[in-house]
């Protein structure tokens, strides 16, 4: 059956969520001053572990994995003073739309 799940994330950083495999994230934005990302699962799905990560504004991304960052949203904290954007950590064949 088809849900919309809603994960809590981290300030900033790489983190790991476990979700139903398959799984595509609608939204992010902040709810009670938290960053949360809602997504669309199949709730009967086997799990997954997925990988993300959060850059702010101005923060460097290695060139080794830029190639293996995968963009999902875009996010502002603190009355819009920072701008966050999450990205999802992929294999080369899911960055390139080929899975």
């Amino acid at each position: 059956m088809k849900t919309i799940y809603k994960y809590a994330l981290p300030a900033v950083g790489a983190f790991t969520v476990e979700m139903p495999v398959g799984s595509k994230v609608l939204s992010v934005q902040i709810q009670h001053n938290t960053p949360q990302m809602w997504v669309l699962v199949e709730s009967d799905a086997f799990k997954e572990k997925r990988r993300f990560c959060i850059y702010g504004t101005g923060h460097q991304i290695s060139e080794e994995d830029l190639p293996m960052l995968r963009f999902i949203a875009t996010f502002q904290t603190g009355q819009s003073d920072f701008v966050w954007h999450l990205f999802e950590h992929c294999d080369l064949v899911q960055v390139m739309g080929l899975l």
